[in-house]
């Protein structure tokens, strides 16, 4: 199964970082370190005092974002087999109006 991974290099705040990956998963792995340069770039801009000093601090924010965002689309994701069964409701109770007619 080597063949099905390869190796990536991603650069994450500054810093490089070498992965091997599934090489199905490379444009999700290279759009996931897409979103974390942009959140710490924003949170570097609209905290501007504290990045230079505390990168820590910046980067622990970028990470924490994430996980929300993770948790947000879960609990969507979640209302999805509610949202299916809902639909069927409403299509028997559209027939069943329809045959009362």
């Amino acid at each position: 199964m080597q063949g099905d991974t390869f190796k990536i290099t991603v650069k994450i705040a500054a810093r490089t970082i070498q992965l091997n990956i599934p090489r199905a998963d490379e444009e999700k792995f290279r759009n996931a370190a897409r979103r974390l340069n942009n959140l710490i770039a924003y949170y570097r801009k609209k905290y501007s005092e504290i990045a230079e000093s505390d990168n820590e601090l910046i980067l622990l924010m970028s990470a924490f974002h994430l996980g929300v965002d993770f948790f947000e689309e879960s609990e969507r994701n979640d209302m999805f087999p509610l949202l299916e069964k809902l639909e069927k409701m409403g299509e028997e109770i559209d027939e069943r109006l329809d045959l009362s007619k």
